[in-house]
């Protein structure tokens, strides 16, 4: 019920004008950072854009989220087209909001939670998901390119994503407090 519920609530976010703002500004948040990816391989790469999901999932829910990462990622690939649009990939991202919202929405901010929600995302979308998008994709046998890609690669980034997420849930208790006035 509380699953349910919390969607409900989410996509009631969506009837406030400035909800609506602050989601396009975290869309553009999202686009500038979703330029600024930080190459280190021709398999790994490090991008920061996951910082927009998770605040809009944190801010405004798994359903906001969703509609967030879907369109977010279709922007992001006609403003910025890098390979082909593959719509499994905008699920995917789509996912992302989801989790961010189920774990951190309409909840006390902390450490834990944040860590949690970014674990959870990576290991789900990142790791499994994105893994068998690839192997769909690609024609790829799933499990060889898990563990000998997928698997090291995320092994690099997750680090870093957390790092990157606890440095920011110090600022998410005033950064939603600010949002909220």
């Amino acid at each position: 019920m509380k699953f349910i519920l919390k969607f409900k609530n989410s996509f009631k976010e969506l009837r406030s004008i400035k909800n609506l703002s602050l989601i396009a500004i975290f869309w553009s948040i999202w686009f500038v950072l979703n330029l600024a990816v930080v190459e280190i391989s021709g398999l790994v790469s490090i991008s920061f854009e996951f910082i927009a999901i998770l605040l809009v999932g944190a801010f405004f829910g798994p359903f906001v989220g969703a509609v967030f990462g879907f369109f977010g990622d279709l922007l992001c690939y006609l403003i910025h087209p890098v390979g082909g649009f593959y719509f499994l990939f905008a699920v995917s991202v789509m996912l992302d909001g989801i989790i961010y919202g189920l774990i951190l929405y309409k909840k006390k901010f902390s450490v834990k939670a944040v860590i949690l929600a970014q674990i959870a995302r990576d290991v789900l979308t990142n790791v499994l998901l994105n893994t068998l998008f690839i192997s769909m994709q690609f024609g790829l046998k799933f499990v060889p390119l898990l563990l000998y890609v997928r698997i090291p690669k995320n092994i690099l980034k997750i680090p870093v994503n957390l790092v990157v997420v606890l440095v920011l849930a110090k600022f998410l208790k005033k950064i939603k407090h600010t949002l909220k006035k």
